[in-house]
């Protein structure tokens, strides 16, 4: 039979020969390594306690300190939310803190970074007000439904109805969306 000696390679072999045809050189390949070091010094200091960020980085010197700076901030940026939980609240801090610590430019990187608070507590504020006048405003609107099922021996609650529920998804999810490309652009600028 014919292309009986002819043997299909698999995905992996074509990306294992592709792989060996790229040349990296030895300056490229120790940028990458000591930008994926100071991730990991990133992601340490965001778990542990009493990690001493601003220690650590002073043991590196030149170009190899600038990668690893580029490397944690990276992390550090990408870790910033906004804050829907007391979790994530505490975990921007810390992550505001290690951007002040590693910032190059101190003035422009705090000028930013309490913006980047003040988009916080804004978005906070703003959400708490839109949650309370929603309620308020399907409270009113269920007003009379909802005085004669409690002489029936009811108790409703506004946030478990189905139609402030729904609500309330659409109006934080505009109010989320807005306040993420705000934040976007702060961290662009970091």
């Amino acid at each position: 039979m014919a292309g009986e000696g002819k043997r299909i390679k698999t995905a992996l072999e074509i990306a294992l020969e592709r792989a060996q045809k790229i040349k990296v050189s030895p300056e490229k390949l120790e940028k990458i390594n000591y930008i994926s070091e100071g991730k990991k010094i990133a992601g340490k200091y965001l778990k542990e306690e009493d990690f001493d960020l601003r220690k650590i980085f002073e043991e590196y010197q030149g170009k190899i300190k600038g990668y690893v700076r580029e490397g944690a901030q990276s992390l550090l940026r990408m870790k910033l939310t906004l804050p829907r939980s007391e979790r994530i609240k505490k975990e921007n801090k810390k992550a505001l803190k290690g951007i002040l610590i590693l910032g190059k430019d101190k003035k422009k990187t705090e000028k930013i970074c309490k913006k980047i608070e003040t988009l916080f507590n804004t978005y906070e504020k703003e959400k708490e007000e839109e949650y309370e006048k929603m309620k308020a405003e399907v409270e009113l609107h269920l007003r009379e439904a909802r005085e004669t099922l409690e002489e029936l021996g009811f108790n409703i609650e506004i946030e478990n109805q189905p139609e402030f529920k729904k609500r309330w998804t659409e109006v934080s999810e505009i109010l989320d969306s807005n306040y993420e490309k705000l934040l976007e652009g702060y961290i662009e600028n970091l």
